[in-house]
């Protein structure tokens, strides 16, 4: 492929009305990842109707940009600027070679679990392995490797696991407000045994979020919701998303011990309740601790854990063994 062409790239960007007056000509700029200033950047010009803009990659090193533009009208008005991430690439021609996922803990490049790439065109699905992921809300993420060795950048998406029994006859979810219980998202149960669903994030906004799940029994009753806090942030023009709280539960012989994988960094109240609502015991989980162990004082028996602080709360529902 001709190496100039190969540096350039065709984008199709829709303006709103409002940007494009009756002018015949407008001046359009466009810049990578830092603003320059208004007037500052690569100059173009379009006519009304052009929608398609090349931008010239020279100079532009590979890896992940902010393709920034914006568009000026014959009375020296800017409309707002609109960002775009791009993954840049060296060789337009590289094919996909390998592609894997992995839940929650990232184990390295090449070390999760492979996909077979052998009929990888266009749209595809996949049935994914969760006997070995415990219930509750995980970080389901996937990457994958050209025929250059190059990896692309870890798409992640946050996914609910839960089993379920014959006495369970409706699953829902909601992100944040809770519009009423039967008016959530149904999910799908295909399985009796365990129910695996992607959680859409299309649309959120940056920051700190809720996902509640909640069921409803065969006799119409719906149960207490599970809740997880997560929070979507952006670095590089890359939206990610991270689980805010990413604690284990565990429960044996009376003692509920709280785990989690990093330090907190602030107090979290904790409280245990059976299923009539009953406050079996509560906590407070010191800040710079990774540890909390609480006394429950029954076994064989569900519980709910809820463990909260201003900003963030979580609930789940386990098994006192």
């Amino acid at each position: 492929m001709n190496p100039l062409i190969s540096r350039l790239f065709c984008l199709l960007f829709l303006f709103c009305c409002q940007f494009l007056h009756a002018q015949t000509d407008n001046k359009v700029e466009y810049f990578w990842d830092y603003d320059p200033g208004y007037g500052n950047g690569t100059i173009v010009y379009a006519s009304n109707g052009e929608n398609k803009l090349p931008v010239n990659l020279d100079g532009v090193d590979c890896g992940c940009h902010i393709l920034w533009i914006r568009v000026q009208d014959s009375h020296g008005n800017w409309s707002t600027t609109i960002g775009k991430p791009i993954l840049v690439r060296n060789d337009a021609t590289s094919a996909i070679s390998q592609v894997e996922y992995f839940c929650d803990c990232d184990p390295g490049y090449g070390c999760a679990t492979s996909i077979n790439t052998s009929h990888i065109i266009g749209n595809n699905k996949y049935t994914i392995d969760t006997s070995d992921v415990s219930d509750g809300a995980h970080l389901f993420c996937m990457r994958a490797k050209d025929n250059q060795d190059q990896w692309s950048v870890v798409i992640s998406k946050p996914i609910y696991v839960y089993s379920i029994n014959e006495l369970i006859s409706e699953l829902e979810y909601f992100i944040d407000s809770d519009p009423g219980e039967g008016n959530g998202i149904k999910i799908p149960m295909k399985s009796r045994d365990c129910v695996n669903f992607s959680v859409k994030t299309d649309g959120l906004t940056i920051g700190s979020h809720q996902l509640n799940v909640r069921i409803k029994d065969c006799y119409g009753e719906w149960g207490l919701l599970s809740s997880e806090p997560f929070e979507i942030t952006e670095v590089d023009g890359v939206e990610k998303i991270e689980f805010s709280m990413p604690i284990n539960i565990t429960v044996s012989k009376g003692t509920c011990v709280l785990q989690s994988d990093n330090l907190i960094t602030t107090d979290y109240k904790v409280r245990i309740i059976s299923l009539d609502g009953r406050t079996l015991s509560s906590t407070i989980w010191n800040s710079y601790s990774n540890i909390c162990e609480i006394n429950i004082g029954v076994i064989n028996q569900p519980i709910i854990v809820i463990v909260e602080n201003d900003n963030h709360r979580l609930v789940k529902r386990v098994m006192a063994k």
